[in-house]
């Protein structure tokens, strides 16, 4: 079990290619202002733009902790395609004033603390989240959003909701890629 919560971290910290790419820095945007009480609970992974997983897992869930001492804790589990085995990998969440930057610390057993940064951009906590993240590369920097639901398929479309989010916020729009979130 050991080497397999080293290969779900593997997986969750690649780069993938579905990134956006733009030339220059990173846009200087401010997150939503969290509220880890109302975002605690089960969500599901159900698309990116940034498929980290590389299609090789089903039944992404978060299972967010409440709060404490200004952290929140997750746990987060998967299902391999291949072996059907459930892999989970543990996090820490914080939030960083005055842009309400997330900043994510997964426990990795052989290379540590590896640092995650995020911004929510859009919060509906009984439904959906929307996450934007950014690196700099020198002279481009890639972008990625990702949806969490609180149902494994929503009603909602929530790809068209994220698309027309990053218009107004003068993101660039990726291609989504939905998750299968079969958990049976």
């Amino acid at each position: 079990m050991f080497f397999v919560k080293i290969a779900v971290m593997y997986l969750i910290l690649g780069v993938s290619f579905a990134q956006v790419r733009v030339p220059g820095s990173c846009p200087n945007i401010t997150g939503t202002n969290h509220n880890g009480y109302r975002g605690s609970g089960l969500w599901y992974e159900y698309a990116t733009t940034q498929d980290k997983f590389k299609n090789t897992t089903r039944c992404i869930q978060y299972h967010m902790y409440l709060p404490k001492n200004g952290v929140i804790f997750a746990l987060v589990s998967v299902i391999s395609k291949k072996t059907s085995v459930l892999l989970e990998v543990e996090a820490e969440v914080t939030m960083s004033k005055p842009d309400n930057m997330m900043h994510t610390i997964v426990r990795d057993p052989i290379l540590g603390l590896q640092p995650i940064l995020f911004f929510y951009i859009e919060e509906v906590y009984d439904n959906y989240l929307i996450t934007w993240n950014c690196n700099n590369y020198g002279s481009y920097n890639e972008q990625a959003m990702t949806i969490y639901t609180r149902q494994a398929n929503p009603t909602t479309n929530v790809i068209r909701k994220a698309q027309q989010l990053a218009l107004r916020m003068g993101l660039p729009q990726g291609k989504f890629i939905k998750y299968d979130n079969n958990c049976n």
